[in-house]
Order: structure tokens, then C-alpha cells, then sequence
């Protein structure tokens, strides 16, 4: 059934229900949130601004430190190096260490926002996702008149790299809901007897918090 099929069908059951489910609506911020600090492998000073952005816009960062402001869309496909942090980039501009943001927003269910940014990194403020959940959750979320756009996986995919020991792999696989498993394996008797391992549902009514 579709995104949209869904919400007519929510609405015919709920008397007085709005057209599109909340869950099923897109958010953005009400208002802005700024935020100033430096990057951690970079170690320059970073100004940021979280901006509402209109439906189906997506995450899109904006470098206006160059002279020409350069717009760099949030896709899996803009993602060129994961060496130490996450990098995003198009032409000759790029954004690193976009991960705790990017959680952040996930976290929320952030689907449309304006980044602005002065230097080429996100500032690492106190090194987790925590901070950003502060600035997004400070500037307010707002519900959209528009359903969310989602990507339902139909197969296994499976990726891995290295081998024996070194072997490091990950994969998605068809489920009626969201949940998610990590697991870290290091020849250390400090994980092996405590079982470094943790899965948690966000579809059992989980706030996301745990992602932050």
C-alpha cells in the first residue's frame, strides 16, 4: 500500500483524523537555531545555522564561506570518504564529520532543513549527537502538509569487507516496522566478556533518544 493509501485509510478510521497520520507527515524547524564551534579534525572556527526548509526539499548544506555559495544535497550518493568521519561533497566543495548532525536528525525526524555552514566541517561541540538534538529540539519542530517519502527494502543486501579477523560487514533485510542491531568484535577480553551488542524497534514507541 502506498504512503498516501495509508493516510486515507488512517483517516477513515479515526473520525476527525487530519488527512496525512503525524507519523507520516514531513517536518522541519519552526524557527532557527545557531550554533558556534570548531572542527575537530580541522580545527577551524565554525559558525552554523539550522533553517526551515519547505516540503520535499530534503537535508541540503550550504557553504557560504565561498565566494560563491555552494549547495551540497544530503543523498547516500554524496557521501565520497568515511576515513575518520563521514564526508560529503560536489564539485570542489565539501562537508566533513556530518554524522552526529545527520543522527540528530534522524533521531527527530527531520526531513527538510537548510545547513548553513562557514568552513568546511561541522563543529564537533561535545562530540555526540546530543547537541544538535538541543539546537533542533530549541528551534521547535513543525509538521508539513506532506506525506514522507520512504525506502522499503524488498531483499537482503549485504555488504562486507576484509577478511578473518579484520572482516567488518552490514546489511539490511526486509521487516514490517524499523529496528536496528550493532554489534563491535575485538580480540580484547574487556568486549569479550561484556558482549559489546545492542538492538533497539523504533517502531515499539521509542522517542529515537537512543540515537543521540
Amino acid at each position: 500500500m502506498t504512503i498516501a493509501g495509508i493516510a486515507r485509510r488512517t483517516a477513515r478510521l479515526v473520525p476527525g483524523a487530519p488527512k496525512i497520520s503525524i507519523v507520516l507527515q514531513q517536518r522541519t524547524l519552526k524557527t532557527i537555531s545557531r550554533a558556534v564551534g570548531v572542527g575537530l579534525h580541522s580545527g577551524q572556527r565554525v559558525e552554523l545555522t539550522l533553517r526551515p526548509a519547505p516540503v520535499d526539499t530534503g537535508i541540503i548544506f550550504r557553504r557560504t564561506d565561498l565566494p560563491e555559495p555552494v549547495e551540497i544535497r544530503m543523498t547516500a550518493e554524496a557521501v565520497t570518504d568515511t576515513r575518520l568521519a563521514s564526508t560529503i561533497s560536489t564539485g570542489g566543495a565539501k562537508v566533513q564529520t556530518v554524522e552526529h548532525l545527520m543522527s540528530a536528525c534522524a533521531g527527530l525526524g527531520i526531513d527538510n532543513l537548510y545547513i548553513d555552514i562557514t568552513a568546511d566541517e561541522v563543529p564537533i561541540l561535545d562530540g555526540s549527537a546530543s547537541s544538535f538534538v538541543f539546537l533542533l529540539q530549541s528551534a521547535g519542530i513543525e509538521l508539513q502538509k506532506a506525506a514522507r517519502k520512504f525506502i522499503r527494502v524488498t531483499r537482503k543486501v549485504e555488504v562486507r569487507e576484509g577478511e578473518g579477523a579484520n572482516e567488518k560487514w552490514a546489511s539490511l533485510e526486509p521487516f514490517h516496522g524499523y529496528k536496528l542491531a550493532f554489534q563491535i568484535d575485538f580480540d580484547h577480553r574487556v568486549v569479550n566478556l561484556t558482549g559489546q551488542r545492542v538492538e533497539f524497534d523504533l517502531g515499539s514507541g521509542s522517542d529515537g533518544s537512543i540515537l543521540y
